[in-house]
Parts: structure tokens; C-alpha cells; sequence
């Protein structure tokens, strides 16, 4: 596979930290910009993905 630009030159550079075990910050340059990044944690089963039944085919949808 054949390098890109971003592959060579980085568009920038983070720092990770974890403050609790349900969150993540990055911080740092991205594509010449001071960035924060706060990420925290869901419950997956929360979404409505996970709390219905799969169906391949739905004749309504799902209210």
C-alpha cells in the first residue's frame, strides 16, 4: 500500500490523558489548530440499537 501525505506528515499531534475511567481528553495540534477532545462514556445499551429486537426487514418502522 502506497503511503499517503497524511501518512508521512502527521496533520498533528495529541496528548492523551483519562481523568476518570468513563472519560477521555486529547489535547493538542491538529492541522495547525489547538484542539480539545473530551470523550466520555454510554452505556451502549442505552441506544435504541441495542434495546429492540433485530429485524433484517421491518413492514413500520420502530416508534
Amino acid at each position: 500500500m502506497e503511503p499517503t501525505d497524511h501518512t508521512r506528515n502527521p496533520l498533528g499531534t495529541n496528548i492523551f490523558q483519562q481523568p476518570a475511567p468513563d472519560r477521555a481528553v486529547l489535547t493538542g495540534e491538529l492541522d495547525g489548530h489547538y484542539v480539545t477532545l473530551t470523550l466520555d462514556r454510554i452505556d451502549p445499551d442505552s441506544f435504541p440499537q441495542r434495546s429492540t429486537p433485530f429485524r433484517w426487514v421491518q413492514n413500520r418502522p420502530n416508534l
